[in-house]
């Protein structure tokens, strides 16, 4: 899904993925296969909906060195910069 995302590419999964904030926005859960190989023929024609910028924000907030960055910080230890 990760690897999806950084491409810029929509993601259309029959699983929970866990990341509710880009929900609908850049992730579309289906529950059946028929929904899954209409959604996929949505994102081939260009039709499912992706926003950029909810996905970089999001990508930015989980990428490893600003996650031990706020770690640190809340452990009272200033990060490197």
């Amino acid at each position: 899904v990760m690897s999806y995302l950084g491409c810029h590419k929509p993601v259309v999964s029959t699983i929970d993925c866990e990341i509710p904030e880009l929900a609908n926005e850049a992730i579309h859960e289906v529950s059946n296969h028929h929904d899954f190989i209409q959604r996929v023929r949505d994102c081939l024609n260009g039709g499912l909906f992706f926003d950029t910028k909810k996905v970089d924000a999001y990508l930015s907030q989980v990428a490893y060195e600003n996650i031990i960055s706020r770690v640190l910080i809340n452990l009272g230890i200033k990060p490197k910069s």
